[in-house]
């Protein structure tokens, strides 16, 4: 399509958009440099791609982040951490042990079978804390890792990759939802039109030769 027949067609909303995009093709951005609201920017954005002015990819990626019981541990300490810490300085039995961590009976079950598994614990008469749950103490990875969130999944490690596949086994810990990142691109044809002075307030009064030419100046 030919220039003025492109600039003909323009929009008050897609020549906003199309000069905003000049300065920032960040979409929140986008919403406070056009003043338009999300379905005329939506709009405006389709509008300009489909007169091939713009280029528009969307990735979709997993975003982690905390939910209910996720938010509370961080400020009262993971399950697993309230019982390594009752034990750290001497073994106790199962029933002190519950009620000194503060832990319900599904937390306590689910931190017995994690520090058993993970050989943080000594289980017998009494609960024994091993070398390896007090370097657990020092070093939580788990608590790390929750503090970061939220995160795109794609962009963990491997190692929390796993801790991730682990915390969805349990109650309320994290939550994962799809996202959509949209990237936006002036394609040189958008380029040359956005650097045209075209004033919006008087589109709909002239012509496109005046609007490209600027004979109403």
């Amino acid at each position: 399509m030919e220039q003025n027949k492109i600039v003909e067609s323009l929009t008050k909303n897609e020549i906003t958009t199309l000069k905003s995009l000049s300065k920032s093709t960040d979409s929140n951005k986008l919403l406070t440099l056009t003043k338009l609201k999300e379905v005329e920017l939506n709009r405006a954005l389709l509008w300009l791609e489909h007169k091939n002015l713009i280029n528009i990819k969307t990735k979709e990626s997993e975003l982690i982040n905390l939910d209910s019981n996720g938010k509370l541990y961080l400020k009262s300490n993971l399950p697993e951490k309230r019982f390594l810490n009752a034990i750290k300085s001497k073994p106790l039995p199962i029933n002190k042990l519950e009620k000194q961590a503060k832990l319900s009976k599904e937390e306590l079950n689910v931190s017995i079978g994690l520090l058993k598994r993970n050989n943080y614990i000594k289980l017998e008469k009494e609960v024994e804390i091993t070398k390896q749950g007090k370097e657990f103490l020092k070093n939580n990875s788990v608590e790390k890792l929750l503090k970061s969130l939220p995160k795109e999944l794609n962009k963990l490690s491997s190692q929390e990759k796993n801790l991730i596949k682990e915390l969805k086994t349990r109650k309320q810990i994290i939550v994962s939802e799809l996202v959509k990142e949209r990237t936006i691109e002036l394609t040189g044809q958008g380029k040359k039109i956005s650097k045209l002075d075209i004033r919006t307030d008087l589109l709909e009064t002239l012509t496109p030769e005046m609007l490209i030419k600027g004979n109403w100046k």
